[in-house]
């Protein structure tokens, strides 16, 4: 390639660039991606550009993202590039909003954005209830936490990704329930109960069916006594497990229309709590509160962001 990553980057000083920008010397092909916290690029190379021996080089410009193959996966800070010339398919996932470049001697037909539409159905939801504004990307990153901690080998990043959209079907729930300040009745209940099936239905296509499952069953418990399916133990998949502690933690630790945000304390006694009633797993509970020893979780930063919000 022609170009240093320093020339590239002085050239996308020099631009008014915008999401997915394409600079092109004849060469090679660069281009600028805005991502914002948990959405992803997905890179599938082509039979042709094998052939021909293309090569492709992120460079992460600001925030934090992670490279994510079956086997392996590498974090990413500002200034931090990576090579890829084995030609596998993997993903780029934004930890936190973040730009980067990606400059290649191809065309960019393998290179792929996905769930803007998602990004901004999560937008409207935490629109119409402001006590939800970044519930999404926060159990997104507790998930990842805990299922990071029990099994570090194993790539979780779909996983994380249904974990930040695993409240989208709640734009089928009428606003005013959504924002109701005292208790549901049970037929307002039942309009909540709707959402993890929605949210199944509206992930089909942005993702594979298993991963939309893994949101579809955020809500079930290990005795069964869950919805929408009412599946128990091990039919339960594990990110949906930690899924459910992640979700339950953040709601108690986040302010809400009918009550003030509890300390991470109390809401890991209410979650042990649940573990001895039979309904939580234990080692997604356990590796949570480990999570918040060894300060991947913070007290007073995590549960205060608030993602998807306009600069």
């Amino acid at each position: 390639m022609s170009f240093t990553i320093h020339s590239i980057m002085e050239i996308l000083k020099s631009k008014e660039s915008t999401a997915d920008t394409v600079l092109s010397d004849g060469e090679i092909n660069i281009e600028a991606y805005y991502l914002k916290s948990t959405s992803s690029i997905n890179v599938n190379f082509l039979e042709e550009d094998i052939l021909a021996k293309s090569e492709c080089h992120y460079i992460l410009l600001e925030g934090e993202a992670e490279v994510s193959l079956p086997l392996e996966r590498t974090y990413l800070k500002a200034g931090d590039v990576y090579s890829e010339y084995n030609f596998r398919k993997f993903n780029i996932y934004a930890i936190t909003d973040c730009k980067l470049i990606a400059v290649n001697n191809m065309p960019s037909n393998g290179i792929n954005t996905h769930h803007n539409s998602l990004t901004e159905a999560i937008r409207q939801v935490e629109d119409a209830d402001k006590y939800l504004k970044g519930h999404n990307a926060r159990v997104g990153k507790y998930t990842g936490a805990i299922l990071r901690g029990l099994q570090p080998n194993i790539d979780w990043s779909m996983a994380m990704l249904a974990a930040s959209f695993h409240d989208v079907g709640k734009l089928v729930i009428p606003m005013d329930i959504l924002n109701k300040p005292g208790k549901l009745t049970p037929e307002e209940f039942e309009y909540i109960k709707k959402h993890p099936a929605a949210t199944y239905e509206l992930l089909q296509g942005a993702v594979s069916d298993e991963v939309a499952k893994l949101a579809r069953w955020h809500h079930e418990k290990l005795d069964g006594s869950g919805y929408p399916d009412g599946i128990k133990g091990d039919e339960i998949p594990l990110p949906s497990r930690a899924m459910a502690v992640a979700d339950i933690f953040d709601a108690i630790t986040t302010s809400r229309i009918y009550r003030d945000a509890k300390s991470f304390d109390e809401a890991l006694k209410v979650l042990h709590a649940e573990v001895k009633e039979g309904k939580l797993d234990e080692d997604c509970v356990n590796m949570l509160e480990k999570s918040i020893e060894l300060g991947v979780i913070k007290e007073g930063v995590d549960n205060e962001i608030l993602h998807f919000e306009e600069e």
